[in-house]
């Protein structure tokens, strides 16, 4: 299976992801050609390039391009399996121009149902020992480097946690999304049919992301806390319920636990596209095809449209 990956900057990532997952990058593609080429060689890739008609030759798309361009490159390579970086898009799209059945073979990168703390949250909620889940508090602070506006950073972040409780419980419809003019603070709510999700979102003094997330049941309630912090990456305290530690926590040593869950993510991808595991079974360990991927960004589209 040939292989292209279309980005130099966060894409990079992806470059050992597969290799260690037995895949070669065959081709890489980026706006600046002379950057492309030194990047390539850098990491041994064959060939580099900055037309994308050379995708035509390859079997599987890497797709790490700001998320502005990845809908018009998903549409004009249908026939190609796809690993797209989140989001899909941070605008309306028309779906009456998607073959989802053409693009079955497309995936979105959402990792953070793969980090082992939060697998161990999902087996917990999954097994019944909180009861009904009836509510959802998510608490998100942010302080990193970057020219991106108040809501785009609110749409590149808080999709971390949204894309989990989305996978867990289905899709949420927004009730109610604020912001005050000039603070930095979004306040929103969702619900499905059974449960209420509070999220806050806010820029904080400490360098870094830390999401703070506490499923409230019927019987118990569980906490799970961590993020990523400058040059510690990331790390998650013990999983707890009822304030009992499940765990002793996760931590960043020989690898970044991101990127294991990256490579989870990208391994559950290869064995659905290869037919090893079903779409089903990839569903249920947290994998996004296209379709799911935007039904789930939709919800935070109508939050920035309501701010």
């Amino acid at each position: 299976m040939k292989v292209a990956l279309v980005g130099t900057n966060w894409g990079r990532i992806h470059i050992n992801i597969f290799r260690r997952l037995g895949m070669d990058i065959n081709l890489l593609i980026g706006k600046n050609l002379e950057k492309s080429q030194q990047i390539a060689k850098q990491e041994g890739i064959a060939k580099a390039s900055n037309s994308l008609e050379d995708l035509s030759s390859v079997d599987l798309i890497i797709l790490a391009t700001p998320a502005s361009t990845h809908l018009d490159i998903i549409k004009a390579f249908p026939d190609k399996a796809i690993w797209c970086e989140k989001p899909v898009s941070l605008a309306h799209i028309d779906e009456s121009e998607l073959d989802y059945q053409q693009l079955s073979r497309c995936y979105v990168n959402y990792a953070f149902p793969h980090l082992n703390s939060v697998k161990l949250a999902t087996n917990i909620i999954r097994e019944g020992r909180l009861g009904r889940v009836q509510s959802v508090m998510i608490k998100c602070g942010f302080n990193l480097p970057g020219d991106k506006s108040f809501s785009e950073w609110y749409s590149d972040i808080i999709i971390h946690p949204f894309s989990y409780v989305h996978h867990l419980f289905g899709k949420f419809e927004l009730q109610m999304a604020y912001q005050m003019p000039e603070h930095n603070h979004i306040s929103s709510v969702f619900t499905t049919k059974n449960i209420q999700m509070d999220m806050s979102f806010y820029r904080s003094h400490e360098a870094g992301m830390l999401f703070d997330i506490t499923f409230i049941g019927e019987k118990s309630d569980l906490h799970l806390k961590g993020g990523y912090k400058p040059y510690s990456h990331w790390h998650f305290d013990p999983v707890k319920v009822d304030s009992v530690p499940q765990n002793a926590g996760e931590h960043s040593k020989d690898e970044d636990i991101w990127l294991q869950a990256n490579a989870e993510a990208a391994r559950l991808f290869l064995h659905t596209i290869n037919g090893e595991i079903t779409t089903n079974e990839a569903k249920a360990s947290g994998l996004y095809n296209l379709k799911r991927a935007i039904n789930m960004e939709k919800a935070l589209l109508d939050a920035l449209k309501a701010i």
